[in-house]
């Protein structure tokens, strides 16, 4: 198994491709053991991901996912959904969806692919049913909320009478979103993008603005704390610490704005260039 995760890491895919379906054949054989072999069936689905060979992946991925533990199992579904992906979208594999909804129920990430196979075929009210019960299921994740915040926005983008009351649960749903993530920037760019799509500018640029605003604050945060540490190095303790804060404090003041080659560069999830591009 850890063969086979540094091949794909050097992307080496051919001969990770080789080592899993020899594994399997040999773990089906001469050692039935169903745990080991389903951990190799899914990097092999991995693999035939990579290699855009998307019945074999699903052909391998469907063992697995047909268990109570691959059910939940984050890494099982995230590799149903490059094949879905893969294929058309969700659609193409909601029979299995459904049936495999019908025997997990509890399952989250089955909800959720229900919901959006559900969506895409423009069935608002049953991908809303969906998306509620996975809420009921666990309504501490965020990414249940983005998916009703995101069909209540494509919801109104369809319907002429109940628009507005639409946009209000997506508007809702979104601030939802962005409390339990604790990345107010990126509620504020995607709030700030409904509102765009409709074209109220009224609403997206202070939404933009405040997607800018929580970012500068995150840089200046980061920006202090890499000067903090510097300076415990550099003056062999807490000496030189005050001096450096205020020093940055200072800059922040007059205008100065973060070192474009500070560390760490731009975070995946900096939206900024985004955000600014849009309020353009």
């Amino acid at each position: 198994l850890y063969l086979v995760k540094i091949l794909l890491e050097m992307d080496a895919v051919a001969d990770a491709f080789t080592v899993c379906d020899l594994t399997v054949t040999v773990l089906a054989r001469k050692h039935p053991n169903k745990e080991r072999r389903d951990l190799m069936k899914i990097q092999l689905a991995e693999c035939c991901c990579r290699m855009r060979d998307w019945s074999n992946a699903l052909k391998h991925i469907k063992g697995p996912a047909d268990t109570p533990e691959g059910s939940v199992s984050p890494q099982v579904w995230n590799i149903f959904t490059k094949i879905a992906i893969g294929v058309g979208g969700v659609r193409q594999t909601s029979k299995y969806i459904t049936s495999m909804r019908k025997k997990y129920p509890e399952s989250l990430p089955i909800a959720l692919l229900s919901g959006h196979a559900k969506l895409q075929a423009n069935e608002y009210g049953a991908a809303l049913g969906e998306y509620l019960d996975a809420y009921r299921i666990d309504p501490d994740e965020p990414l249940v909320k983005l998916c009703i915040s995101n069909l209540f926005t494509n919801f109104a983008c369809d319907s002429k009478h109940c628009r507005d009351l639409a946009l209000v649960h997506a508007f809702a749903w979104m601030q939802e979103y962005g409390r339990s993530t604790g990345n107010a920037a990126e509620a504020a760019y995607n709030a700030g993008r409904i509102a765009q799509q409709f074209s109220m500018q009224h609403l997206a640029v202070p939404l933009y603005r405040e997607s800018l605003y929580h970012l500068d604050a995150q840089r200046v945060e980061e920006e202090m704390r890499d000067m903090m540490e510097a300076g415990m190095q550099g003056r062999g303790g807490r000496d030189g610490t005050p001096a450096l804060v205020a020093a940055f404090s200072r800059s922040i003041a007059e205008g100065h704005g973060l070192n474009a080659n500070s560390k760490g560069g731009k975070a995946n999830n900096d939206l900024s260039r985004e955000a600014a591009f849009n309020l353009s």
